[in-house]
């Protein structure tokens, strides 16, 4: 649980008077729910899946600095779609339900198959040595379970918001 500063306070007493009931079980639990939301995901560096997408666009900057000058649109593509894989996390992050933040996982993943795909793109056309691209590919595949489980927990909680 976390501490309860005065947005949280007011993030409780907010969700009581919507449901219209008194400290009841279901609404202290979905209220703290509301709290936790919020208090954790203020900051989008606290999402462990934006941490290691961050770390795959570090790596992935690392890599195409050697790529040759003339292949300068593939490095500049497979920037972008690093770029938009955290991008997608942390702006999903921001939204007010689990749909939304779910939505932009869902484009944070389809940027990744991208990037993916670029990935063996520039192995074939030998840009990335083999080392680097067993490297980047494995923090691609740890990046996509990541999202995977994120997506299978936010499915969970919408599930429960609609039984109610």
């Amino acid at each position: 649980m976390y501490p309860r500063d005065s947005y949280a306070v007011r993030a409780v007493n907010a969700v009581s008077k919507e449901t219209g009931e008194n400290n009841a079980a279901g609404s202290d639990q979905h209220a703290q729910r509301v709290v936790d939301r919020h208090i954790y995901l203020q900051d989008f560096r606290n999402v462990k899946v934006w941490r290691r997408s961050h770390e795959l666009t570090l790596v992935l900057y690392k890599s195409v600095r050697r790529f040759r000058k003339g292949d300068f649109e593939i490095a500049s593509q497979m920037k972008r779609a690093a770029i938009s894989v955290e991008s997608n996390i942390a702006e999903g992050s921001s939204r007010s339900t689990d749909s939304d933040y779910r939505r932009f996982l869902f484009m944070a993943m389809g940027s990744l198959s991208e990037l993916h795909c670029q990935v063996i793109l520039a192995k074939d056309l030998s840009l990335i040595v083999p080392a680097e691209f067993g490297g980047v590919c494995s923090l691609i595949v740890e990046v996509r379970r990541m999202l995977w489980s994120l997506i299978g927990r936010l499915n969970q909680s919408i599930e429960q918001d609609r039984a109610r």
